[in-house]
């Protein structure tokens, strides 16, 4: 008598015959990725595709937030709540390091970037550039201005957080670093 299966797509299967002649199917249907907070994941669906990081809740529950999603056109959204709504016929992966590229590149064109870690949003750290003014604040406690020149020394107070595009700037956080020192000594 012959037997036909018909497998769901995506569903393994493997036939072992035993040395009597018995012959073990097993059926394994593959298994749909869950996807988590901060994942970012490529969503194909009927009028193309989109890139999204997640956010809260899971893909598989009935509704998702999304930090950002590039859309079909390619036009960037942003929002602590965006309400994205999957289909059931949207097909939804990991993204590829070249899409995560892709989302990283818009963010970038918006003054921003993604944290992992923190699993938000952030917006990029100025930086001057080579003959650009910016200020900083000295081991006196004076706020300073200088040219930046591309050196080891500007380096350093850029990866300091000792770098800022304003006077004012430099100025509001002066009262904090001098209360840190004081809190510090405190001990």
């Amino acid at each position: 008598m012959e037997k036909t299966i018909t497998l769901v797509p995506g569903a393994k299967m493997s036939i072992e015959t035993t040395k009597d002649g018995t012959v073990i199917t097993m059926y394994e249907p593959e298994k749909e990725p869950v996807f988590k907070d901060g994942d970012i994941i490529t969503i194909d669906c009927g009028h193309g595709s989109m890139i999204i990081i997640l956010k809260n809740k899971l893909i598989n529950e009935d509704t998702s937030d999304a930090y950002i999603n590039i859309g079909t056109l390619g036009r960037l959204a942003i929002g602590e709540s965006f309400g994205f709504y999957p289909s059931k016929g949207d097909e939804a992966n990991f993204s590829t390091e070249e899409e995560k590229q892709k989302l990283f590149d818009a963010l970038k064109k918006e003054g921003k970037q993604w944290n992992a870690e923190k699993k938000c949003i952030e917006g990029l750290r100025w930086k001057p550039k080579t003959g650009e003014k910016f200020f900083f604040i000295s081991s006196c406690f004076a706020v300073v201005a200088d040219t930046w020149e591309n050196n080891n020394i500007c380096e350093v107070m850029y990866k300091c957080y000792n770098c800022f595009k304003t006077f004012e700037e430099a100025e509001k956080a002066l009262p904090y670093i001098i209360e840190t020192f004081k809190n510090w000594n405190k001990k």
